[in-house]
């Protein structure tokens, strides 16, 4: 059985205003399927980032109570859970 893994992962910091998100959630199978499915599902709504860190099995406690958590997503499912998006079929 494949596990899921809760990964966070950050951003170089950008100036925009409309889309200042420094964190994106992503439970995954691995770390490369977190990057497929950033590409595939992230990206489209906020833009290319790069990302400078990626933290496996995040302690969702741990994130930003007064917005991340309120406005995320099903984190225990595979797919983007923060910013809250829709997940394409696996293939």
């Amino acid at each position: 059985m494949t596990m899921l893994h809760r990964y966070w992962l950050t951003f170089v910091p950008i100036t925009h205003p409309s889309m200042p998100v420094a964190g994106c959630g992503i439970t995954a199978y691995d770390e490369a399927d977190a990057r497929r499915l950033f590409e595939t599902t992230a990206v489209p709504y906020l833009g290319p980032r790069e990302i400078i860190g990626i933290i496996k099995d995040i302690d969702i406690t741990t994130l930003d109570q007064g917005h991340v958590i309120p406005n995320m997503g099903l984190c225990s499912n595979r797919g983007v859970w923060y910013p809250n998006l829709p997940t394409p079929v696996r293939d």
